[in-house]
């Protein structure tokens, strides 16, 4: 009995084209992607630089407002741990995380829930 070698089922030229094809698709994806991503951090003509100072002085109270935003704070969570007026004519306080939790399990759940709109049943 001889044995034979089973017949190539892919020709080998058309596989080769189809590997050089998805090589160069890929390459040119890869390409775009780059161009893409290099154009995205590229400032725009006209646009100010980030973190340059607008060439006009704003109004006072924008002025006051810039220098909050500015003013690093020496404690990040130390509103978290006072009581203060979030809105003072509409009686809005802020209170320490611990007493907020404390509130609620005791009876802040049932005075919360009480301070919504009664549902109609149907």
């Amino acid at each position: 009995m001889k044995l034979r070698q089973e017949a190539e089922a892919l020709d080998g030229p058309v596989l080769r084209r189809i590997g050089v094809g998805f090589v160069l698709v890929t390459l040119f994806g890869v390409l775009v992607a780059v161009l893409m991503l290099a154009g995205a951090h590229a400032p725009k003509h006209g646009a100010p630089a980030p973190f340059t100072r607008a060439a006009t002085v704003p109004g006072a109270d924008e002025t006051e407002q810039y220098r909050k935003l500015a003013r690093p704070t020496a404690d990040p969570g130390a509103r978290l741990r006072a009581y203060g007026w979030v809105d003072r004519d509409a009686g809005i306080v802020h209170v320490p995380v611990e007493r907020a939790f404390e509130l609620m399990a005791t009876d802040g759940a049932a005075s919360a829930t009480s301070a919504l709109p009664a549902r109609s049943v149907r």
